[in-house]
């Protein structure tokens, strides 16, 4: 896709080489990749492979025989998806019956071993080594007997204890138990941050419904292929099950006859009676949410992943979770970890929603309204340097730069593995090589969207207007127009965060937690706290262009994108908007009027 938008959209591009026809395209629709084609054609690109070549084409000229060639080729690359994911089922299933592994993590406590075709051991396998070997195929054996204990532990707890998910997870957490991901990093939202190492109710149950620890594997679990997917006895089709709106690929959960349950070939590390027990009770207690649907709707929480935990530090998003009919944005980090860690945290959404667009619109309205912003930016773009190389052309010359170190490092690193003596260095450079390889392809990719945007002309009239219909979004939001489902992209655009603190308080005999004070930021603001806190990696954020325009009308105004709420933050140096307080009446209901002690 990126391909093809850079190749219609920058006229300096005049040919396009591709190895083979099915590497230039391929469609789940012969149709759909040959139209894409023609397109490129049409626009006077020439398209050369190593089976055939096509020229550019003029408006009104007659090819129909073209066109006939070209859906041929494109069924042939069609049927070879097709025929390719028809094999790649067969050799996991083959394997599969057999025991082996056919791809993923090991589970907690175990390692994966790969084994010849005697079933004897070669070598253990790191997480992301791949080994091929002639006859060898990958298995599970035990590699931290103390894990495994645990785990022991966890079905012993539940299945003959009664213990839930939840208090399970509380007390290995009060026992200083590492998570299974402890150590570990993940990517949220575009943020890196490190796992809490802390249990939660999901690690539990994960751990209670896998296999592994009574000596069984299993394969086809969930379905997710794009072309063909475990079907009964054979690969099968693609239904309407598949797919949701607009054709769009789901993941789906295979029914339990369709699942592959076989003997993995190593001891079981549990007594069966009681791992049979435990999916007994996990089936009994989660059967009233079985086959429900998670539909995503936009509207329902219009600031997910965009409210944040200030408290103490934390820093973590605040999720939203429905309490009765009411919903609500909870600490997110006390969420993951059953109540181990933080607080019972909670802000009503709906008054935070409320709050939110309040503030926007008085910030739009002192600014002078639409008129003066419009007034503002057509002055700032007078004002620009236009000799001056742009934002994007500074950054295509910095990725340019990062891209020819890449590939010197690239170039050392490939002498060295001619060089390597050993077998272990041997694997080790060629990691290295992998790593450099894929992070060489993401700059070129970078490179070559710079490259796009840097030769895009300037037109000031449509990028005003661009910026101006954020406004005028606004305030239809503002006035509750029903564009709720507009809101998550608005808010997006101009990078709208909210950080609220909370403290402790009483309310009666009772404890809860309340809403002290909090900060929202918009546009490039620097945030009072990088996202997830002490737990983040590397967590800088950028607005995008004229969309971050409402944060970015003038860098003398900063109050124009930082509002301060209540009294706990003080405001910044330069800041001397007064405290930004709303509370809409008709709204009717508190912000702080959600906590009930430490329990969710």
């Amino acid at each position: 896709v990126a391909m093809r938008e850079r190749a219609l959209g920058d006229r300096r591009v005049s040919h396009l080489f591709a190895y083979h026809t099915d590497r230039l395209a391929r469609a789940v629709e012969p149709m759909e990749a040959a139209a894409h084609e023609v397109e490129l054609l049409r626009a006077g690109v020439t398209i050369r492979s190593s089976d055939r070549q096509s020229g550019p084409r003029q408006r009104g000229g007659n090819y129909t025989l073209q066109n006939i060639e070209l859906l041929l080729n494109h069924g042939q690359s069609s049927e070879f998806l097709n025929t390719l994911a028809q094999r790649i089922i067969d050799a996991q299933v083959r394997l599969a019956r057999q025991g082996f592994r056919t791809g993923g993590r090991p589970p907690y406590g175990f390692e994966r071993v790969l084994v010849d075709s005697a079933g004897n051991e070669v070598q253990a396998l790191q997480d992301g080594m791949v080994i091929r070997h002639a006859g060898c195929h990958v298995r599970l054996r035990v590699a931290d007997p103390e894990k495994i204990r645990v785990w022991g532990s966890i079905l012993h707890w539940y299945a003959v204890e009664g213990v839930g998910a939840k208090r399970i997870a509380n007390r290995l957490n009060k026992l200083g138990v590492p998570s299974p991901d402890a150590g570990r990093t993940r990517t949220d939202n575009g943020v890196a941050h490190r796992v809490s190492g802390k249990w939660s109710a999901r690690s539990i149950l994960s751990l209670i419904r896998n296999r592994a620890i009574a000596g069984l594997a299993s394969y086809g679990v969930i379905a997710e292929g794009a072309h063909r997917r475990l079907g009964d006895g054979a690969p099968r089709l693609l239904d309407d099950e598949d797919l949701g709106p607009g054709d769009k690929l789901r993941v789906i959960r295979n029914p339990p006859d369709r699942v592959i349950v076989v003997d993995a070939r190593h001891a079981p590390q549990v007594d069966r009676e009681v791992f049979d027990e435990c999916q007994r009770i996990a089936d009994a207690r989660g059967a009233s949410q079985r086959g429900s649907p998670r539909a995503r709707d936009l509207g329902k929480y219009p600031l997910g992943t965009r409210v944040y935990d200030l408290t103490c530090g934390c820093g973590h998003p605040m999720y939203g979770r429905t309490s009765g009919d009411r919903r609500l944005y909870v600490c997110g980090r006390y969420m993951k970890t059953s109540g181990d860690q933080c607080h019972h945290n909670a802000v009503d959404a709906e008054a935070t929603l409320s709050f939110t667009l309040l503030a926007l619109k008085q910030q739009a309205i002192s600014a002078g309204g639409r008129a003066a912003v419009e007034a503002r930016l057509r002055e700032l773009a007078a004002a620009a340097d236009v000799s001056a190389p742009s934002p994007v052309e500074q950054e295509l010359t910095s990725a340019r730069r990062r891209l020819e170190e890449a590939k010197r490092e690239q170039t050392i690193i490939g002498r060295n593995l001619a060089r390597a003596e050993s077998d272990e260095e041997l694997r080790l450079v060629r990691a290295e090589l992998r790593s450099h390889g894929t992070q060489v392809v993401e700059l070129e990719r970078q490179v070559q969207q710079l490259e796009a945007s840097a030769g895009k002309t300037f037109d000031l009239d449509g990028d005003v207007a661009a910026a101006l219909s954020m406004y005028d979004e606004l305030d239809v939001a503002a006035i509750g127009s029903g564009a709720r489902e507009r809101l998550p992209e608005l808010f997006r655009r101009i990078n709208l965060r909210l950080w609220l603190n909370f403290a402790a308080s009483t309310k009666g005999q009772r404890a809860v937690r309340v809403l002290t004070g909090g900060v929202l930021t918009t546009g490039t603001a620097e945030p009072p706290l990088k996202p997830y806190g002490a737990d983040a990696i590397d967590c800088d954020e950028t607005a995008d262009g004229l969309g971050s325009a409402l944060g970015q009308l003038t860098r003398d105004d900063q109050h124009r994108h930082t509002n301060h709420i209540g009294g706990a933050l003080p405001p910044t140096e330069g800041n001397e908007m007064p405290s930004a307080e709303f509370q809409d009446p008709a709204e009717g209901r508190s912000f702080t009027k959600v906590s009930r002690g430490d329990r969710i």
